[in-house]
């Protein structure tokens, strides 16, 4: 396993690569039904770089684990799964491809030349997808759903080949600085104004969940629930207000920014 020092060598690398090809025009063409991340508003370089705990705790939590073919539902940039292409992984995406311009999809041949397979699935739809994998990874997309998450609990159990793992990563509605904005009479949620500008249909933030309902997400796809994470990754605080917080968050672990659970789909008995 690596240090999280190695870990962020490699990331920072990928970071990089990806960050020289998401072009402005490219995130005003992501933006189009989520204008939360308009480039007037949202820097997505920053991010990227700023998911490196995130991503660390995902890999930290199956590096022990016996992994090789990988899927990671959803990409955005790619880092991540790029990041774990470079670490050896045999890595997989789905993407609803019909959902993106030319431009984006040019800009997945990137992926494709680094080693990265390209699914053309929507999890949430109908179809079942048929190749299993010893380790799916679905983070920071249910969110962005605003339906039933029956079907997708069917299509990502189906996903995992037996005794395989799942990571599913979700922000958290009762991250601290959330429960904070809401006692100053400030929304929780997607501002309505960035909806409002937003075409039809709307992907940004739809529902965030507690602890408690992504548990319920896990039974409901079968799966038994082997451990629980905590991340907090955008906030940027002083000193005294970091240690503070990492006190709160020990004592409360769903004052973090996101929560995930890594699962075991067990054998057929």
């Amino acid at each position: 396993m690596l240090s999280f020092d190695e870990f962020k060598a490699v990331h920072s690398e990928v970071a990089n690569s990806v960050t020289k090809l998401w072009t402005r025009d490219l995130q005003i063409e992501a933006s189009q039904h989520n204008a939360t991340l308009h480039p007037d508003h949202f820097n997505m370089e920053a991010y990227f770089l700023a998911s490196l705990q995130r991503f660390y705790a995902a890999y930290a939590a199956v590096a022990d684990k016996e992994v090789n073919t990988v899927c990671d539902i959803g990409c955005l940039g790619g880092v991540f799964p790029l990041t774990m292409r470079r670490l050896g992984y045999d890595v997989t995406v789905t993407e609803t491809l019909s959902l993106y311009s030319e431009n984006f999809l040019r800009f997945l041949d990137f992926h494709r030349d680094n080693g990265i397979k390209i699914v053309d699935y929507d999890p949430f739809g109908d179809s079942l997808h048929g190749a299993t994998y010893d380790l799916v990874f679905c983070m920071a997309v249910l969110e962005h759903y605003p339906h039933s998450l029956k079907l997708f609990a069917r299509n990502f159990a189906a996903m995992i080949g037996d005794g395989g793992l799942a990571y599913i990563e979700v922000p958290l509605i009762t991250y601290f600085f959330k429960r904070l904005n809401l006692l100053f009479g400030k929304s929780p949620l997607v501002d309505i104004r960035f909806i409002s500008a937003s075409k039809i249909p709307f992907t940004g933030h739809h529902h965030e969940f507690t602890i408690e309902e992504l548990r319920f997400l896990a039974n409901m796809a079968g799966l038994d629930i082997l451990d629980e994470h905590y991340v907090s990754y955008s906030a940027q605080l002083p000193w005294l207000q970091r240690q503070l917080y990492r006190l709160l968050t020990r004592w409360w672990p769903d004052c973090h920014e996101v929560g995930a659970l890594l699962c075991l789909k067990g054998t057929p008995s």
